[in-house]
């Protein structure tokens, strides 16, 4: 667990052998939807995204030992398509155009109504108050105001409702996953809970969604008594079970792992990861070089920090590119991908 400033928030997901593990990367990274040879082009635009990366560091200074000058966003995008325009391309060409990505799971396009049932949870030996529960209330509605007002900014239109179980009397589940951030945190958390309260599956839960409201898009906030480094459980590949995986979700805890209660911008956070965003600061999937670029180039971004102040943070234009927001591709956005595992 990091320190308030740079909290590690990992997305657990299946990958499409069945084995679990800790994955930021979004779902814009994955490649199960690719029309033509996908696979070959994603290896060659992942090449050349490489290549590009080490161009654009050994011009800035940049290297292992995490050091780089500080520069503009307008010369660091000059820089980066200077390069880019030097390297031959082969008829593939180059493109960063994820948006056949974006159909998968019940989160797709941050866009329009958005579904979000928030439940609170809780084992045998923790038992949430109902003020404690009114105060979690208060940051999530905090948080979706967030998320709108920064759609203003991209001239998008957000809205969200929902409702909540476990607000009377906690769920209460056996054995629940408190997050450390190791990568085998339990990613069928969703999946119980909607048991729990009745569903007989994932898909039933969105099914619901669909006939009884205008949403397209749903997700499930799990809120745990306890502590624990939250984690988002994305809809990565159509290979996974989707009575098991199809509804995305977010397990959130009262308190960090250094006892700190849980801010609003943590949820945002979260809820931006099941919308395709990646994280800008440093993971196990994200190297000390694009952490610095980040802190240069978007130093506010809920993306690279949180706060107990959400209103000091911001949505970058990388982040808007991946939610939807913005439509307009730019080259270097490659150079924040994180890497594969």
């Amino acid at each position: 667990m990091l320190e308030f400033s740079k909290l590690v928030v990992e997305t657990a997901v299946a990958n499409q052998s069945g084995a679990m593990e800790a994955d930021t990367i979004s779902k814009h990274g994955r490649s199960s939807k690719s029309h033509m040879s996908r696979g070959n082009f994603l290896r060659k635009a992942c090449v050349l995204a490489s290549a590009l990366m080490i161009a654009v560091l050994a011009a800035y200074g940049g290297g292992s030992d995490g050091r780089s000058s500080s520069i503009t966003l307008d010369e660091f995008k000059r820089q980066f398509n200077e390069i880019r325009a030097n390297r031959s391309l082969d008829d593939d060409g180059y493109s960063l155009d994820w948006n056949y990505q974006q159909n998968l799971g019940s989160a797709k396009t941050m866009k329009g109504d958005i579904y979000i049932l928030s439940c609170f949870i809780s084992d045998s030996k923790n038992q949430w108050s109902y003020d404690e529960k009114m105060d979690i209330i208060n940051k999530y509605q905090e948080a979706v105001n967030w998320l709108k007002n920064q759609a203003l900014r991209y001239n998008v239109t957000v809205n969200f409702e929902g409702g909540n179980f476990g607000l009377d009397t906690d769920i209460k589940l056996d054995n629940i996953e408190y997050g450390s951030g190791r990568g085998n945190e339990d990613v069928k958390m969703v999946s119980r809970v909607l048991k729990k309260i009745g569903y007989n599956n994932s898909l039933s839960f969105y099914n619901w969604v669909i006939g009884n409201t205008k949403c397209r898009n749903a997700l499930v906030l799990i809120f745990t008594k306890g502590k624990g480094t939250g984690y988002a459980m994305a809809f990565e590949t159509k290979d996974m079970n989707e009575d098991l995986y199809f509804v995305e979700g977010v397990m959130l805890y009262e308190r960090y792992l250094n006892n700190s209660k849980l801010a609003s911008s943590t949820i945002a956070h979260e809820i931006l990861h099941l919308f395709g965003a990646w994280d800008l600061y440093k993971t196990f999937r994200q190297t000390q070089d694009r952490e610095d670029k980040a802190r240069e180039l978007f130093p506010n971004s809920i993306m690279l920090r949180t706060s107990f102040n959400i209103n000091e943070l911001y949505i970058d234009e990388v982040t808007a590119w991946l939610i939807g927001w913005k439509s307009k591709t730019e080259a270097w956005y490659e150079w924040f991908k994180p890497s594969k595992k």
